[in-house]
């Protein structure tokens, strides 16, 4: 028996994921990301029955691919006691770490940051399960991050399964027209690029002259 290979186990999913991501963010569709999320979790049931417990698959598989998307050039920056930022330039990019605003703390499921800005939130959600209520809530937590930078902040909404046509996705449509700043992305059918998706909602372009690498 050798433990270091089980030990091993954990680091080197993470690495094949990651290396296909990095190959392939430029090809893939947004249909192609909720497909590679949905396998995994059918996968589980085969080997314990149920999906339960598993949580996290969905904000790695966007935050690992916008990393590819903005160069891949980041460097990990310790953030103490227990957390790591990725920073290239002055760009940085975060994954569900707090953000203050007056009293209160937010945790976006991604953040992009040019220097102290904070240029972009993405909130990542498997199903809408409360509906309106959640979509207000949400709406909600990026007006309050847009206190930070309101001129340059852009948000996004990014939405696994569709919600369907009814007052929910009504709703969505409202806000984006009636908020420059906000936009919302559904990845279930969707045969559009999700890189060529991610760069108007999010104005990546803007980003280049701040951290050269790849092109987005």
């Amino acid at each position: 028996m050798n433990i270091e290979d089980a030990l091993e186990v954990g680091k080197k999913f993470l690495r094949e994921l990651d290396g296909f991501l990095a190959a392939n963010y430029h090809v893939l569709k947004c249909s192609d990301v909720h497909e590679i999320y949905f396998q995994f979790f059918k996968d589980l049931k085969n080997f314990k029955g149920n999906s339960n417990g598993f949580t996290g698959l969905s904000e790695l598989l966007i935050f690992r691919f916008l990393y590819h998307q903005l160069g891949g050039s980041f460097e990990p920056r310790e953030i103490p006691p227990y957390t790591k930022e990725f920073v290239h330039g002055d760009l940085r990019i975060r994954q569900s770490l707090p953000i203050r605003v007056d009293e209160n703390r937010y945790f976006p499921d991604i953040s992009l940051y040019q220097g102290s800005n904070l240029m972009a939130a993405i909130q990542i959600k498997i199903y809408l399960t409360n509906g309106m209520k959640e979509v207000q809530k949400e709406l909600k937590t990026f007006q309050s991050l847009r206190k930070r930078n309101p001129s340059d902040f852009r948000a996004l909404l990014m939405i696994y399964n569709d919600p369907g046509k009814g007052k929910v996705k009504h709703e969505l449509n409202k806000q984006k027209d009636d908020n420059a700043w906000f936009d919302f992305l559904i990845l279930d059918k969707n045969d559009e690029l999700l890189a060529e998706k991610l760069r108007p909602s999010l104005l990546l372009d803007r980003l280049i002259a701040v951290s050269p690498g790849k092109a987005i």
